[in-house]
C-alpha cells in the first residue's frame, strides 16, 4: 500500500522500497561491545539546504511534502543511524570536499541539530509549535553532550557553531514560554547558559566580532537568507558575546 502522496513525490516509491530495506534494522541489537563511529553529516546539510531553499520560495506544507525532501531527510536520517555502527573505510574518507571535518559528527548530534533547525529556524517541524517539555530537553542535552565530546577532541569547524547556536536560538524561543512555577525554569536558564558560554568561547577562538560574520558563518553550513527570528537570533548573539 502506498500513499497518494508517496506516489506522487519524485522518487517516492524508490524511497519507499529503501524503507522496507532498512526496516530489520529496527528489530537487530548492535552486537556486544559494539562501537559507534562518527558519520559524515553532510547529507543532513544538503537536506536541509534544500528544505529551506523551499521555505524560502514561499512553498507551502503540501508542495514541500510533495517534492520529495522529507522524505530524503527521513532515509538519510536511517541510512547514516546505520552507518555510524560501521568503521569507516579510510580515516580521511567522506566530505574532504566540504571542508576537514567541518561536517563531522556522532549521529545522535546531527539528528538532534537537524531536528531543532527544522523547528527553530525553519517552523516546519511539529508545525513551529513548542516542543514537548521532556523531548525538548532531551535533544537539548543530546545535542550539548554532543558538542562537549568534539570540543575536548579539539574540534572547532563551523558545524560545532552552528551546533551552539541552533542549541541557544530554541532555548532563547522556549525560555518566554517558561512559567514561574514550572519545572522547566531550573533547566532551560542553565542550558541557555552553557550553549551561550560556548558561542563566546568559539568567537574568541575563532575570532568572530560581529553579528554579520557569524551569520556568514552559519550561511556557510545552512540558514536562510531571512529569517522572521532574525531579531532574536542577533540578541541572541549579542548576548552570547556580550558585544553591542
Amino acid at each position: 500500500m502506498s500513499f497518494p502522496g508517496h506516489r506522487q513525490e519524485p522518487g517516492g516509491l524508490d524511497d519507499k522500497l529503501k524503507g522496507i530495506r532498512l526496516l530489520p534494522y529496527f528489530f537487530t541489537q548492535p552486537p556486544p561491545g559494539n562501537q559507534f563511529y562518527e558519520i559524515d553529516a553532510y547529507p543532513f546539510v544538503d537536506c536541509l539546504r534544500q528544505l529551506t531553499e523551499m521555505v524560502e520560495r514561499g512553498l507551502d506544507s503540501r508542495q514541500i511534502f510533495d517534492s520529495g525532501g522529507p522524505t530524503r531527510l527521513v532515509d538519510v536520517l536511517l541510512c547514516t543511524h546505520v552507518a555510524s555502527f560501521s568503521e569507516p573505510r579510510l580515516a580521511n574518507e567522506g566530505n574532504l570536499a566540504h571542508g576537514p571535518y567541518c561536517f563531522r559528527s556522532s549521529w545522535p548530534g546531527a539528528a538532534a541539530a537537524a531536528g531543532l533547525y527544522l523547528h527553530t529556524v525553519l517552523g516546519i517541524w511539529n508545525a513551529g509549535d513548542p516542543i514537548d517539555r521532556l523531548l525538548h530537553h532531551r535533544v537539548l542535552l543530546i545535542l550539548k553532550r554532543d558538542i562537549e565530546a568534539r570540543e575536548k577532541m579539539g574540534h572547532r569547524c563551523i558545524g560545532q557553531f552552528w551546533k551552539m547556536f541552533l542549541g541557544a536560538l530554541s532555548v532563547a524561543r522556549s525560555l518566554p514560554m517558561v512559567r514561574d512555577d514550572s519545572q522547566d525554569t531550573d533547566m532551560l536558564p542553565e542550558l541557555y547558559a552553557w550553549y551561550c558560554g560556548s558561542l563566546e568561547r568559539w568567537c574568541k577562538r575563532e575570532r568572530v566580532i560581529w553579528w554579520t560574520s557569524a551569520r556568514a558563518v552559519l550561511r556557510q553550513v545552512v540558514w536562510p537568507v531571512a529569517s522572521c527570528h532574525e531579531p532574536l537570533a542577533e540578541a541572541l548573539w549579542k548576548d552570547a558575546t556580550k558585544s553591542t
